[in-house]
Protein backbone atom coordinates (compact mmCIF):
# COMPACT_ATOMS: atom_id res chain seq x y z
CA UNK A 1 0.00 0.00 0.00
CA UNK A 2 1.37 3.43 -0.94
CA UNK A 3 1.62 5.91 1.89
CA UNK A 4 2.01 9.64 1.95
CA UNK A 5 5.41 10.70 3.24
CA UNK A 6 6.47 12.25 5.45
CA UNK A 7 3.89 11.15 8.00
CA UNK A 8 1.75 13.82 9.64
CA UNK A 9 -0.30 14.10 12.79
CA UNK A 10 -4.08 14.08 12.87
CA UNK A 11 -4.10 17.81 13.53
CA UNK A 12 -1.76 18.53 10.59
CA UNK A 13 -3.91 16.41 8.27
CA UNK A 14 -7.06 18.18 9.45
CA UNK A 15 -5.39 21.54 9.00
CA UNK A 16 -4.97 20.91 5.27
CA UNK A 17 -8.69 20.21 4.83
CA UNK A 18 -10.33 23.07 6.69
CA UNK A 19 -9.82 26.76 7.22
CA UNK A 20 -8.94 26.78 10.91
CA UNK A 21 -9.35 30.54 11.17
CA UNK A 22 -13.00 30.22 10.11
CA UNK A 23 -13.58 27.65 12.88
CA UNK A 24 -11.86 29.89 15.44
CA UNK A 25 -13.97 32.89 14.42
CA UNK A 26 -17.14 30.79 14.59
CA UNK A 27 -16.32 29.55 18.09
CA UNK A 28 -15.36 33.01 19.35
CA UNK A 29 -18.60 34.51 18.06
CA UNK A 30 -20.85 31.77 19.48
CA UNK A 31 -23.12 32.68 22.39
CA UNK A 32 -23.40 30.59 25.54
CA UNK A 33 -21.78 27.23 26.14
CA UNK A 34 -19.96 25.39 23.35
CA UNK A 35 -20.49 21.64 23.69
CA UNK A 36 -17.92 19.37 22.00
CA UNK A 37 -18.63 15.64 21.91
CA UNK A 38 -16.32 13.78 19.54
CA UNK A 39 -14.15 10.69 19.62
CA UNK A 40 -10.48 10.90 20.59
CA UNK A 41 -9.22 10.84 17.01
CA UNK A 42 -11.36 13.85 16.08
CA UNK A 43 -10.56 15.66 19.30
CA UNK A 44 -6.85 15.39 18.52
CA UNK A 45 -7.54 17.22 15.28
CA UNK A 46 -9.34 20.01 17.11
CA UNK A 47 -6.81 20.51 19.92
CA UNK A 48 -4.66 23.11 18.10
CA UNK A 49 -7.74 25.13 17.17
CA UNK A 50 -9.25 24.99 20.65
CA UNK A 51 -5.92 25.73 22.36
CA UNK A 52 -5.55 29.00 20.42
CA UNK A 53 -8.90 30.36 21.53
CA UNK A 54 -8.97 33.25 24.02
CA UNK A 55 -9.54 32.21 27.61
CA UNK A 56 -13.03 33.73 27.63
CA UNK A 57 -14.05 31.32 24.87
CA UNK A 58 -12.26 28.36 26.43
CA UNK A 59 -14.19 28.98 29.65
CA UNK A 60 -17.38 28.34 27.68
CA UNK A 61 -16.20 25.01 26.28
CA UNK A 62 -17.63 21.77 27.64
CA UNK A 63 -15.72 18.77 26.31
CA UNK A 64 -17.06 15.20 26.40
CA UNK A 65 -14.36 12.60 25.77
CA UNK A 66 -14.41 10.07 28.63
CA UNK A 67 -11.92 9.46 31.44
CA UNK A 68 -8.78 9.49 29.27
CA UNK A 69 -7.97 13.16 28.68
CA UNK A 70 -4.22 12.68 28.28
CA UNK A 71 -4.27 14.16 24.76
CA UNK A 72 -5.47 17.53 26.09
CA UNK A 73 -3.36 20.42 27.38
CA UNK A 74 -4.17 21.57 30.91
CA UNK A 75 -6.33 24.55 29.90
CA UNK A 76 -8.60 22.26 27.82
CA UNK A 77 -8.50 19.39 30.32
CA UNK A 78 -10.14 21.74 32.82
CA UNK A 79 -13.17 22.00 30.51
CA UNK A 80 -13.94 18.26 30.40
CA UNK A 81 -16.89 16.67 32.21
CA UNK A 82 -16.10 13.65 34.44
CA UNK A 83 -18.11 10.97 32.64
CA UNK A 84 -16.47 7.54 32.84
CA UNK A 85 -17.37 3.85 32.48
CA UNK A 86 -20.11 4.23 35.10
CA UNK A 87 -22.19 5.65 32.24
CA UNK A 88 -22.22 2.08 30.89
CA UNK A 89 -22.90 0.44 34.25
CA UNK A 90 -26.07 -1.26 35.51
CA UNK A 91 -27.35 1.86 37.29
CA UNK A 92 -26.79 4.31 34.44
CA UNK A 93 -29.96 5.94 33.10
CA UNK A 94 -28.51 5.99 29.59
CA UNK A 95 -26.53 2.82 28.90
CA UNK A 96 -25.11 2.05 25.49
CA UNK A 97 -21.95 1.02 23.70
CA UNK A 98 -18.49 2.56 23.54
CA UNK A 99 -19.10 3.90 20.08
CA UNK A 100 -21.91 6.19 21.33
CA UNK A 101 -20.34 7.05 24.72
CA UNK A 102 -19.70 10.74 24.06
CA UNK A 103 -23.12 11.32 22.51
CA UNK A 104 -24.78 9.70 25.53
CA UNK A 105 -22.68 11.79 27.91
CA UNK A 106 -23.68 14.92 26.00
CA UNK A 107 -27.35 13.90 26.10
CA UNK A 108 -27.22 13.25 29.85
CA UNK A 109 -25.49 16.58 30.46
CA UNK A 110 -27.98 18.64 28.47
CA UNK A 111 -31.02 16.92 29.97
CA UNK A 112 -29.92 16.92 33.62
CA UNK A 113 -26.98 19.17 34.50
CA UNK A 114 -27.78 22.07 32.17
CA UNK A 115 -31.40 21.89 33.21
CA UNK A 116 -30.36 22.89 36.73
CA UNK A 117 -27.14 24.81 36.07
CA UNK A 118 -27.39 26.26 32.55
CA UNK A 119 -24.86 29.07 33.06
CA UNK A 120 -22.72 27.69 35.91
CA UNK A 121 -18.93 27.47 35.61
CA UNK A 122 -17.51 24.12 34.55
CA UNK A 123 -16.34 23.24 38.06
CA UNK A 124 -19.90 23.40 39.43
CA UNK A 125 -21.31 21.45 36.49
CA UNK A 126 -18.58 18.81 36.85
CA UNK A 127 -19.38 18.49 40.55
CA UNK A 128 -23.04 17.89 39.67
CA UNK A 129 -22.03 15.14 37.21
CA UNK A 130 -20.01 13.48 39.98
CA UNK A 131 -22.92 13.73 42.41
CA UNK A 132 -25.29 12.14 39.92
CA UNK A 133 -22.92 9.31 39.00
CA UNK A 134 -21.54 8.64 42.48
CA UNK A 135 -23.89 5.72 43.11
CA UNK A 136 -23.75 4.24 39.63
CA UNK A 137 -22.04 0.88 39.59
CA UNK A 138 -19.33 0.10 37.08
CA UNK A 139 -20.05 -2.40 34.29
CA UNK A 140 -19.18 -6.02 34.91
CA UNK A 141 -16.70 -6.66 32.14
CA UNK A 142 -16.57 -10.35 31.26
CA UNK A 143 -14.03 -11.91 28.94
CA UNK A 144 -15.85 -12.58 25.69
CA UNK A 145 -15.77 -15.85 23.80
CA UNK A 146 -13.81 -15.86 20.55
CA UNK A 147 -15.80 -16.62 17.40
CA UNK A 148 -14.94 -16.83 13.72
CA UNK A 149 -16.22 -14.27 11.21
CA UNK A 150 -18.73 -16.79 9.91
CA UNK A 151 -20.03 -17.53 13.42
CA UNK A 152 -20.39 -13.85 14.28
CA UNK A 153 -22.23 -13.13 11.03
CA UNK A 154 -24.60 -16.02 11.79
CA UNK A 155 -25.32 -14.50 15.22
CA UNK A 156 -25.93 -11.09 13.65
CA UNK A 157 -28.42 -12.60 11.23
CA UNK A 158 -30.24 -14.32 14.10
CA UNK A 159 -30.69 -11.02 15.94
CA UNK A 160 -31.05 -8.76 12.91
CA UNK A 161 -34.82 -8.46 12.85
CA UNK A 162 -35.52 -7.79 16.51
CA UNK A 163 -32.74 -5.18 16.69
CA UNK A 164 -33.87 -3.53 13.48
CA UNK A 165 -30.37 -4.01 12.12
CA UNK A 166 -29.09 -1.17 14.32
CA UNK A 167 -25.36 -1.49 14.94
CA UNK A 168 -25.50 -0.18 18.50
CA UNK A 169 -28.15 -2.72 19.50
CA UNK A 170 -26.44 -5.57 17.65
CA UNK A 171 -23.11 -4.85 19.34
CA UNK A 172 -24.81 -4.71 22.73
CA UNK A 173 -26.47 -8.09 22.10
CA UNK A 174 -23.20 -9.57 20.90
CA UNK A 175 -21.12 -8.38 23.83
CA UNK A 176 -23.59 -8.26 26.73
CA UNK A 177 -26.12 -10.98 26.01
CA UNK A 178 -24.00 -13.46 24.07
CA UNK A 179 -20.63 -12.62 25.69
CA UNK A 180 -18.86 -12.71 22.34
CA UNK A 181 -15.63 -10.75 21.91
CA UNK A 182 -15.51 -8.65 18.75
CA UNK A 183 -13.26 -5.65 18.14
CA UNK A 184 -15.09 -2.53 16.94
CA UNK A 185 -13.56 -2.35 13.46
CA UNK A 186 -14.15 -6.06 12.90
CA UNK A 187 -17.75 -5.78 14.07
CA UNK A 188 -18.40 -2.83 11.74
CA UNK A 189 -17.06 -4.79 8.78
CA UNK A 190 -19.11 -7.91 9.55
CA UNK A 191 -22.28 -5.94 10.25
CA UNK A 192 -21.84 -4.10 6.94
CA UNK A 193 -21.49 -7.42 5.10
CA UNK A 194 -24.65 -8.78 6.71
CA UNK A 195 -26.48 -5.51 5.96
CA UNK A 196 -25.54 -5.78 2.29
CA UNK A 197 -26.79 -9.38 2.27
CA UNK A 198 -30.09 -8.34 3.85
CA UNK A 199 -30.56 -5.55 1.31
CA UNK A 200 -29.94 -7.86 -1.62
CA UNK A 201 -32.54 -10.47 -0.54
Amino acid sequence: MDRITPSVSEAEWWGTLVDQNVIRRTLRSADGLILIAVGKAYLKMLVPILSDLPQETIDRLRIFVGPDVSMLPARLMAQTLPYDDRLDGPDSPIRGTRIDFVSRALHHFTKTVMDQHPTAPVAKQAKHVEELSRHWGRPNVRPGARRSDAEIKALLRQHWEHTGGLSTKLLRVLRDELAVACEQKRFSRLASEVRNEEMST
